[in-house]
């Protein structure tokens, strides 16, 4: 009798310690989560940055490409634009201008460098940020920084009613 009162009062002193070890671990965990958080919109913060630029430029080197029909100034164009843009708290420097063309009337149509038929001047920007974009609590973590990238294509399209530029990827 006398081991089971005194396995009994050990057991009595016990109690409550779970809920200390809980409330002392429950900052860590939920601060966890809320630095991962921040640094996942921070993420996607810079994704959109990134495409808006690569969209922006598409759009104005496109319409500059179907006024002038000259690639060098469609080029200079779209890279005036994208540069005028910022992603991850820098100016957007280098990004990958194309000029083709594109079949606006197939839902299926493809990117050409030439050509072919009745396809629309198109231009092609990809604003690749490399390895610029770095996790700030995320590498604590061990979790690899991402290579954000963002690409756009725009087509000059001309009808009788209007004259203007469309994103068609």
């Amino acid at each position: 009798m006398r081991r089971s009162q005194c396995i009994d009062k050990r057991l009595h002193r016990q109690r409550g310690v779970v809920v200390i070890w809980f409330a002392l671990l429950m900052p860590v965990l939920f601060g966890g989560f809320a630095l991962l958080a921040i640094d996942l919109v921070r993420l996607n913060l810079t994704r959109i940055e990134a495409q808006n630029a690569a969209d922006a430029a598409a759009l104005a080197g496109a319409r500059q490409f179907a006024m002038s029909n000259k690639v060098s100034v469609a080029k200079a164009y779209a890279l005036s634009f994208a540069r005028r843009n910022y992603a991850n708290g820098a100016k957007v420097m280098n990004p990958i201008i194309e000029t083709g063309f594109w079949d606006l009337s197939d839902p299926a149509a493809t990117w050409h460098t030439t050509k072919i038929g009745t396809e629309a001047s198109a231009v092609r920007v990809t604003v690749d940020l490399g390895s610029s974009f770095h996790y700030f609590f995320g590498s604590i973590l061990g979790i690899a920084d991402p290579n954000v990238q963002a690409s756009a294509i725009a087509a000059q399209q001309s009808s009788a009613a209007s004259d203007h530029a469309i994103l068609v990827q």
